[in-house]
């Protein structure tokens, strides 16, 4: 029995390039949001 390649693997698992090197998949995303007055002067709009 072979292994499965990377490649396989990687459409198996729907991941996506990540910008940084490597493959990923979002698993999770909270719901909380930062509002910008909350957020130090260098951090341009809210974050989610």
């Amino acid at each position: 029995m072979r292994s499965p390649s990377a490649e396989c693997l990687r459409k198996r698992l729907r991941l996506a390039p990540h910008p940084e090197g490597g493959f990923y998949r979002e698993t999770y995303r909270a719901t909380l949001r930062l509002p910008r007055r909350t957020l130090p002067a260098r951090y341009a709009g809210a974050r989610e």
